[in-house]
């Protein structure tokens, strides 16, 4: 069994009770959506930047001590958006750091990024200030996947669905026509990385669904990374701390 099976596993024995009570207060509307920062910037910068405050990963602690004030202030003039993990157990994040983004002041695109399997997680991530949730093709079979998705923006958040594969694309053109996608570099099941693997994705996403503004995630180190995945048609690419 593999780490995403682990994952699905653990959420579907403890379910809804592990989630942290909702104790913020219901999120006003963010008016500029992910998809239209990333459209924005790719149109005016040549590629849209999403950097992702993420303080460990199953791997490995990358900086438990990453101050995420300090971490906003470098950033906030050089960034399409934000992208927040919002795992505990694995990852070490926290809705709480959205929260603190927008008491920063950062009134743009922030993504809550996690598994998400239950509505109730969504609420959560709204109310502390999230405009974007990441739902994770490879995770929900296509039901929960749509009733996530139709949740979401009835939420007035919008949802990046993150696919792995090629079919897992089709599939979720062909049944949600989302404006945005994100392709992972990183195989959720073995943590294997394989940028080359996400650029042939990306390549073909292109191709097929000329309109689709396309994130690619995981795995790029440096600004020859990043201009690959710009040059195989990728529109913004998402960057982590580690």
């Amino acid at each position: 069994m593999g780490f995403l099976s682990d994952v699905r596993d653990r959420w579907r024995r403890i379910g809804i009770f592990s989630i942290a009570a909702n104790n913020y207060e219901p999120a006003k509307a963010y008016t500029a959506s992910l998809s239209s920062e990333v459209a924005r910037w790719r149109r005016e910068r040549g590629i849209a930047i999403i950097a992702e405050y993420k303080r460990a990963s199953p791997t490995g602690i990358i900086d438990l001590g990453l101050d995420i004030r300090d971490y906003y202030y470098q950033l906030q003039s050089y960034v399409a958006g934000f992208s927040v993990i919002v795992e505990r157990e694995w990852f070490s994040g926290s809705p709480e750091y959205i929260g603190m983004l927008r008491r920063l002041g950062w009134s743009g695109p922030v993504l809550a990024k996690g598994f998400v399997f239950y509505k109730d997680q969504i609420d959560i991530y709204r109310n502390a200030g999230a405009s974007s949730v990441l739902l994770i093709a490879e995770a929900l079979d296509p039901v929960e996947l749509r009733d996530l998705y139709v949740y979401s923006e009835s939420l007035g958040l919008e949802p990046l669905v993150e696919v792995g594969s090629i079919g897992t694309l089709d599939t979720v053109m062909r049944t949600l026509s989302p404006r945005i996608v994100g392709v992972n570099s990183r195989d959720l099941e073995t943590l294997e990385v394989s940028v080359n693997n996400m650029l042939g994705i990306i390549k073909y996403a292109k191709n097929e669904y000329p309109d689709l503004l396309i994130v690619a995630e995981s795995g790029m180190k440096d600004l020859d990374d990043i201009w690959r995945a710009r040059e195989s048609g990728a529109d913004a690419c998402l960057i982590g701390t580690g």
